[in-house]
């Protein structure tokens, strides 16, 4: 009898473990399968909704499993409303309405609801991940003065080239402002959580999607970072 329990103990133990073993491509392979279709016509109607967005970043949680498989599986509530690119430190982002919960785990999401790519003050905030190529994560590992970023609404392509990288208090909110001169604020937490990093470029360039760089428009059909989020988690 006891090697017979002690039989039925390693088997479930056998079970459990290539359960804990297989989730991980699991996980990974359902974030991954979030490559939406951006088109100049979803932009337009998701951009007319920009006042219902949540723009709160108090709300905003950590990241953890559940909160990132929630948003891979409700991923049709995130509004995009262009894409992002910074080609030196391979970050390819969609940017979605607000800083909800569901937008942060998939994209770069907008800091306020009057917000117009290449006027003012273009605010965007993402979430530094455990894994170092995920999300914003590449901004804060390698994001420095000079780099360029590129914004699209699928109308047109905005180039921004940084000109400030500083650590700010959480409570330095006015950074989010809007401004006379165009310009772009990237945030993201540092690796405690307990302060910020801003990005802030200004704009140097603008043309319609048919005449931008061949690079660029290459890069922007290929793969997001937000691959692999939950890795390490």
């Amino acid at each position: 009898m006891k090697r017979k329990w002690q039989l039925w103990l390693a088997i479930v133990l056998f079970v459990v473990g290539i359960g804990l073993i297989s989730l991980e491509p699991i996980k990974t392979m359902l974030v991954a399968t979030y490559r939406p279709t951006i088109t100049r016509q979803a932009v337009e109607h998701n951009q007319a909704q920009a006042k219902r967005a949540d723009y709160n970043m108090n709300q905003v949680k950590a990241v953890t499993m559940n909160q990132v498989i929630n948003a891979r599986l409700h991923a049709k509530n995130v509004k995009l409303v262009g894409q992002m690119l910074v080609p030196s430190v391979g970050l390819h982002l969609p940017i979605g309405l607000g800083v909800d919960n569901e937008t942060l785990m998939l994209a770069a999401g907008t800091m306020r609801a009057d917000q117009k790519m290449g006027q003012g003050n273009y605010a965007l905030a993402g979430h530094h991940m455990i894994n170092k190529q995920a999300l914003f994560s590449p901004l804060y590992v390698k994001g420095k003065v000079g780099m360029k970023v590129y914004l699209t609404d699928m109308h047109k392509v905005y180039e921004y080239q940084i000109t400030q990288r500083k650590i700010i208090s959480p409570y330095a909110v006015q950074v989010v402002d809007n401004t006379k001169q165009a310009l772009i604020t990237l945030i993201t937490c540092n690796d405690s959580g307990s302060k910020r990093l801003l990005l802030r470029g200004k704009l140097v360039h603008t043309t319609s999607i048919k005449h931008a760089p061949a690079a660029v428009i290459k890069q922007l059909h290929q793969k997001t970072n937000n691959y692999n989020v939950l890795a390490g988690y």
